[in-house]
């Protein structure tokens, strides 16, 4: 029976995808045709260098729509599937690197019956979101958009980079980096100076 405890996990490829091409790009977005109540689905794009005007590998992401880690889990997969295109798939760990983690969890402490039985009372506060003062914490502009994520609408992030290239796009609410969805930069077209989303597969092909 597969287990796939027992084989290299989506961040650790990732990690050799990045020692190999350091100036790698990666996109993804939520694709509206598919993702409903029931599921999220996320389109990912991979690219070797900054400069490549169409990605090395795409994938597509599906997961359930069961809490709040689903859309998350969706981009994993995503990401996951693109390194494998890219060749970068699943290794077998050793024995010695699946029995680590099996040792942690034995020598973490059991807790007693009594304390298991025991009912504990979960009120969390409620969370105030306030657009306007995340856009500043982010240096952000509040527009109308009709980009979104799983947090809700996503907000304008433009401006000019270090090495004077501008960048227009838009990034999540959320404040904690950890669990931000991925931002959606936009290309500028060098004929009009327009910008335009992120590439769809219909694009890509």
């Amino acid at each position: 029976m597969f287990d796939p405890s027992t084989y290299e996990a989506v961040v650790t490829r990732f990690a050799r995808f990045r020692e190999q091409y350091p100036d790698y790009r990666w996109y993804s977005w939520i694709s509206r045709e598919f993702t409903n109540e029931k599921q999220w689905v996320v389109i990912g794009e991979l690219y070797r260098t900054e400069a490549d005007q169409k990605p090395f590998v795409t994938g597509l992401g599906f997961e359930p729509a069961r809490d709040e880690y689903s859309l998350a889990k969706a981009e994993t997969s995503a990401l996951g599937r693109c390194l494998y295109a890219a060749g970068f798939a699943a290794k077998p760990l050793s024995a010695v690197d699946v029995e680590k983690p099996r040792q942690v969890l034995r020598a973490v402490p059991q807790i007693s019956a009594e304390v298991q039985e025991k009912p504990v009372e979960n009120k969390p506060e409620p969370v105030q979101w306030d657009v306007a003062e995340i856009a500043k914490e982010l240096n952000a502009e509040v527009i109308a958009s009709d980009e979104v994520c799983f947090h809700g609408a996503m907000i304008l992030k433009q401006g000019m980079g270090k090495t004077g290239k501008p960048y227009h796009g838009y990034i999540c609410i959320e404040k904690n980096k950890a669990n931000q969805c991925s931002p959606r930069w936009y290309r500028q077209d060098p004929s009009n100076g327009k910008w335009t989303p992120p590439l769809t597969r219909a694009d890509v092909e």
